[in-house]
């Protein structure tokens, strides 16, 4: 049932840890009790391992690796690891190998693509962080356990027998080969979950090259657009050029035709005339010549200049050229810069959003907690003021009837009051009127 690597294991000097069988243990601690050649291999072999200085999974962390991008699963370090950090990389499965550094060149391989260099290597140093996390974890666990066992040592260590002794060895060893098949398949969890891992990132490359293609693709495209534009301005140009060089030779040979003309009529005049006539000719045709020179360093200069305009007019669209295949060449490095610090970003906002979580939860529950108490305070208080305002409603009523009583009484009095008034007047209405009949009598 034991794989290659469990042999490995069993063998390296690193972890110091074996897995033997029962018969031979037992023979091995009978040797060990009866006979002092035992005492004396222990002790060869102490001393050979003190001349090794074991090492801590801190001090494998800053080490750096020799090993290539080819070895998925590199061969375990031959190094002498301290007890508590030995028995944590057993127990979690892990290779001290991985914990080391490498650097971005060790992934190169013949036709790589320097993005999926890189790639790996990003994931590379994720995963060693992250086993080294996992790692510190348990041997803090580990120190932790000791320190305790330290603190209550166990009572009944003088009562063990050897048939104890070796009941208590061969559930180590048992426990020791659990363990160590439990390393095994975390292993193969995380070969698998690598490999996962190593063909999305080679989904994702091909998903990228794929777009740069297409945008490759679509730039070449605009170039040749361009390209078409340009010549499409440069025949443009060309017909314009030409057309004026029509111009000029129509507007020469009319020149000419006038000149024709003129010389004719000239020669007329010269026989009409005479010496003055000639005096005359000879001075026109002096100014003239002089005016066709003229002319002629004027078209000399036009043609210069129309020469030099077209060349820059060239020099310009070749600098546009360049400053256009430049751009082109920063776009690209820009998209590609982009690309790497948005998922970087992202990386940083999931990490931000997961820690983020973790504490609102907390919050919540305290929160939650907190508005349990305020309802329970605010019920209490409600109930008090409950019945608080029922005693005053209470109050009142009672005010109120009594009010209602001595306006009762009060209305009483006051219609007696008026009722005796009322008899005052009459008896003085009939004292009024029995006086003046007394009166009227006389």
């Amino acid at each position: 049932m034991s794989s290659p690597e469990t042999k490995d294991i069993e063998n390296n000097e690193e972890i110091n840890i074996s897995y033997p069988n029962s018969a031979q243990y037992s023979s091995n601690s009978t040797n060990s009790i009866n006979s002092p050649l035992s005492t004396t291999n222990k002790t060869k072999r102490q001393k050979k391992k003190k001349n090794i200085t074991p090492l801590t999974i801190e001090d494998i962390f800053n080490q750096t690796s020799i090993e290539s991008a080819s070895i998925l699963n590199p061969p375990l370090a031959k190094v002498v690891l301290t007890p508590r950090s030995a028995e944590a990389c057993l127990k979690l499965g892990i290779n001290p190998e991985v914990l080391k550094i490498r650097d971005l060149d060790s992934f190169w391989e013949a036709d790589i693509d320097p993005a999926v260099q890189r790639m790996r290597h990003e994931a590379y140093m994720q995963r060693r962080h992250n086993l080294m996390k996992q790692s510190r974890i348990e041997r803090k666990k580990l120190m932790n356990t000791d320190f305790i066992v330290e603190k209550n040592p166990p009572t009944q260590i003088a009562t063990l027998t050897p048939e104890m002794i070796l009941q208590q060895q061969k559930e180590q060893s048992s426990t020791l080969i659990k363990m160590e098949l439990q390393r095994i398949e975390k292993m193969q969890k995380r070969q698998e979950k690598e490999l996962e891992q190593m063909i999305q990132h080679e989904v994702n490359r091909a998903k990228i090259q794929q777009e740069l293609e297409e945008r490759i693709q679509k730039e070449r495209k605009k170039e040749e657009l361009n390209k078409k534009e340009q010549e499409k301005r440069l025949r443009l140009l060309a017909e314009e050029r030409r057309l004026k060089e029509l111009q000029r030779k129509a507007l020469e040979d009319a020149e000419e035709e006038t000149r024709r003309n003129i010389s004719k009529e000239m020669h007329l005049r010269e026989k009409q005339l005479a010496d003055e006539t000639n005096r005359k000719m000879l001075e026109q045709k002096e100014r003239l010549r002089l005016e066709e020179i003229e002319k002629a360093k004027l078209n000399e200069e036009h043609r210069k200049q129309i020469e030099s305009y077209f060349e820059n007019e060239k020099l310009k669209t070749r600098e546009k050229l360049q400053l256009l295949n430049l751009a082109d060449k920063k776009k690209h490095d820009f998209l590609i810069e982009k690309q790497r610090i948005h998922a970087e970003n992202l990386r940083k906002k999931r990490e931000l959003i997961e820690k983020r979580i973790e504490q609102n939860v907390k919050m919540s529950k305290l929160v939650e907690e907190k508005r349990k108490n305020d309802f329970m305070e605010k019920q209490n208080q409600f109930e008090k003021k409950r019945e608080d305002h029922l005693k005053k409603l209470e109050e009142e009523r009672q005010l109120q009837i009594r009010e209602a009583y001595l306006l009762e009484q009060r209305r009483q009095m006051i219609l007696i009051q008026q009722r005796k008034e009322e008899e005052e007047k009459a008896k003085e209405l009939l004292n009024k009127f029995s006086i003046e009949e007394i009166h009227l009598m006389e």
